[in-house]
């Protein structure tokens, strides 16, 4: 029987040194986001093509913010440029990923579930006093459809 190490040395040769890392990590990232998100979305059933076309074009933006990076690295041979987009971008997608694992109801550590903004609608409820009745009016936010459903994804 073959050693299964043997058979997998290429994995002895990955480390985390070249820039390299700067792009793949981010785009491994975002593929992860766009996975639990359809999947959370789908089973939900908030599929929404809006919402999905407006976060792949973000994706895109994201890519000309790490293409940027590699060009200032490129250009003045300074590391500090793609490694702080790539560390940014990785730590979003990283975030975008434990909220979608939370609408999944997958268990995330406490620590990290009351941080994330899933339960935005007390996050954004607007109350407005009017001083000379005393009156009391809260604003929901804006974010459901027709169908009083939330439109994520």
């Amino acid at each position: 029987m073959e050693n299964i190490l043997t058979k997998y040395d290429w994995i002895k040769d990955l480390h985390l040194k070249g820039v390299e890392w700067m792009f793949i990590i981010p785009i491994f990232l975002m593929a992860a986001d766009v996975i639990t998100g359809y999947a959370a979305s789908w089973k939900n059933h908030t599929i929404r093509s809006q919402k999905m076309r407006d976060g792949l074009i973000k994706k895109v933006g994201e890519l000309v913010c790490i293409s940027f990076g590699f060009i200032m690295f490129w250009a003045t041979d300074i590391m500090a440029f793609v490694t702080s987009i790539g560390v940014y971008i990785s730590f979003m997608e990283l975030t975008s990923i434990c909220e979608n694992l939370d609408k999944l109801n997958f268990k995330l550590p406490e620590a990290i579930t009351k941080r994330i903004n899933n339960n935005m609608e007390s996050v954004h409820k607007v109350e407005i006093v009017k001083e000379d009745t005393k009156e009391v009016k809260t604003l929901e936010p804006q974010n459901s459809d027709k169908n009083g459903e939330n439109s994520d994804m």
